[in-house]
């Protein structure tokens, strides 16, 4: 346990800077737009007073806070994704690349615990950071529904919370998936991961067409995979029981369903053939 801590604790210092990054460019984001709007309340005689709003025609207050606590991780999810995709894909290569592989497999550490430190820092590594990103989203919502007098915080942080498991299980599959490439291949190992996944795609819908088989697509199970809680019919949820039920509609869907399991399951066992095909690796 001590040499896992160890390792985990190395490869977070190594990916320190993949890591923080989101956070700048979150940050950098509100930068420009406070100045934005700074630029334009000086520049007019534009006068907003928040509480002259009028939200008679507008949703309830259930759905308001409901769809900005999904909302706060609509834009950190796609960062989530590509930092994930950067640093999961050369998990299992950036020391063979750099020549050190053959100094860190002579050293009393199994391979195991090495290839679960990189997996555990390139994907839930990622989940702390957009935690972070998250918990300023939140407090940012609360302030402005609050100022609205629009805010409901049970359905706010229902939302919130879901939002965020929805982009963890996202970026499970997606660093899952780069990591098995970063044991295959040596160099841009996301890109050749993808072009052989399409290569096969495309194969076996030819071989459907010109047999008449009915092969599964790759492409298609895999978008499947990341399938997550979807709002279907939202505008037919109006009181505050309906929201409710919806809300465990979609906790159903995101935690207790049969794709969560399986998208937990796939993850996995991708990781173990991941860690296999590392492991048989010949060094130079």
């Amino acid at each position: 346990m001590r040499k896992f801590k160890a390792l985990l604790k190395k490869d977070l210092q190594i990916g320190k800077k993949t890591l923080l990054m989101p956070i700048w460019i979150i940050l950098g984001y509100y930068i420009l737009i406070a100045i934005a709007l700074l630029i334009a309340f000086l520049g007019s005689d534009l006068q907003i007073n928040l509480a002259d709003i009028d939200f008679s025609d507008a949703p309830s207050v259930h759905i308001i806070s409901y769809v900005a606590g999904l909302g706060i991780m609509s834009f950190p999810v796609i960062l989530a994704a590509i930092f994930t995709l950067i640093m999961t894909q050369s998990g299992l290569n950036e020391d063979i690349r750099w020549n050190s592989e053959l100094f860190h497999r002579s050293q009393p550490v199994s391979v195991w615990l090495r290839s679960l430190s990189k997996y555990v820092s390139g994907i839930a590594g990622n989940w702390l950071t957009y935690l972070a990103i998250g918990l300023l989203n939140l407090i940012i919502v609360v302030v402005i529904l609050l100022s609205l007098n629009q805010l409901r915080l049970d359905f706010l942080l229902a939302g919130w919370l879901q939002a965020l498991v929805g982009m963890m299980k996202i970026t499970l599959i997606i660093g899952s998936f780069c990591f098995l490439f970063s044991a295959l291949f040596k160099d841009k190992a996301f890109l050749q991961g993808l072009a052989i996944i399409v290569g096969i795609h495309f194969l076996v819908l030819i071989l459907n067409f010109l047999l008449g088989w009915n092969l599964p697509l790759p492409l298609n199970n895999i978008i499947h995979l990341l399938k997550t809680n979807t709002i279907r019919g939202l505008d037919s949820f109006v009181t505050e029981k309906e929201i409710r039920h919806l809300i465990y509609l979609n906790w159903q869907d995101l935690v207790l369903s049969w794709r969560s399991l399986i998208q937990i399951l796939v993850s996995g066992l991708l990781f173990i053939i991941s860690t296999f095909i590392y492991k048989s690796k010949e060094i130079k």
